[in-house]
């Protein structure tokens, strides 16, 4: 049975710069330590090459309560359909069981689907 309820007031946006802080609590909070440096990187390599990379935050109002960041493979690995690889999901523990995770995951498909790619990865 699934007892999630999907929030009206979460919305789904691009990540930002300004974001940082609260990706990296969130994460801290799920891993148990900060990855800054790591989520920085990320962050960054969106910037430099937007057409490799999807981020997303799910917020509420002004708070950022969630995050999924994925890259764009093509080719990698032996492969020959082009694909999204999910880097880094997060959700704040109060937003939980809220439907964010899925929000977020629902974006990520339809921005595959947009954007004719032929697999989701993990």
């Amino acid at each position: 049975m699934n007892d999630t309820v999907l929030s009206p007031q979460i919305s789904i946006r691009p990540l930002r710069p300004d974001d940082l802080e609260a990706v990296v609590a969130i994460d801290q909070a799920i891993e148990g330590r900060p990855r800054r440096s790591y989520v920085r990187r990320r962050l960054e390599a969106a910037l430099r090459e937007p057409a490799r990379h999807v981020q997303f935050a799910a917020t509420e109002g002004d708070r950022l309560i969630g995050h999924l960041l994925a890259r764009r493979l093509g080719g990698e690995f032996g492969r020959r359909q082009s694909g999204l690889r999910i880097e880094l999901v997060g959700v704040r523990g109060d937003a939980q069981h809220h439907g964010v995770g899925q929000r977020l995951l629902d974006a990520l498909v339809e921005h595959g689907r947009r954007h004719a790619v032929a697999e989701l990865r993990t």
